[in-house]
């Protein structure tokens, strides 16, 4: 697989059978075009999207514990 973690910046996966090379790419929306459609629909119906409020916050402290046990310091503001 080519760029499985950031597949809009170009995907493929490569098979070979019996000798035969084939590059393939996967249809269908990107993840951005998930998250932008439900920012979409989240203000079109006033609804609450599924990754506001306290998982936000939950998911960024997370990822300021991971940096501070790599021990690589953040700017801050």
């Amino acid at each position: 697989m080519d760029n499985m973690v950031f597949p809009s910046r170009g995907h493929s996966i490569r098979e070979v059978s019996r000798g035969i090379e084939r590059w393939l790419t996967v249809r269908g929306n990107e993840t951005y075009d998930h998250q932008l459609d439900a920012v979409v629909r989240g203000l079109a119906s006033g609804e609450p999207l599924l990754t506001e409020g306290d998982d936000s916050v939950g998911n960024m402290a997370a990822i300021d514990a991971i940096y501070a046990a790599a021990g690589i310091e953040r700017a801050v503001g």
